[in-house]
């Protein structure tokens, strides 16, 4: 578990009631900062399926989607 879904957590059991529409959107921003890796075939976003593939953005890796705004986590990737 991240630290966004830790603070989160704490709002929800501290001073939010669980099934609030600002729950809701809390945890989408949780969702799209915590790091996801691209699909496997295509580099598409796992989130909106947009093409992030490191080579067709300038010969370098994006960290969020340039569609969605997903994080993105490229740690096994080569980058021969």
């Amino acid at each position: 578990m991240n630290k966004y879904q830790k603070s989160l957590n704490t709002l929800r059991k501290e001073y939010l009631n669980n099934d609030s529409k600002e729950c809701d959107i809390l945890q989408e921003l949780v969702d799209k900062a915590t790091p996801k890796k691209p699909t496997k075939i295509y580099k598409r976003c796992p989130n909106c399926d947009h093409k992030v593939s490191w080579n067709y953005y300038a010969d370098r890796k994006l960290n969020y989607c340039p569609e969605c705004g997903q994080r993105l986590d490229w740690s096994d990737e080569d980058v021969d």
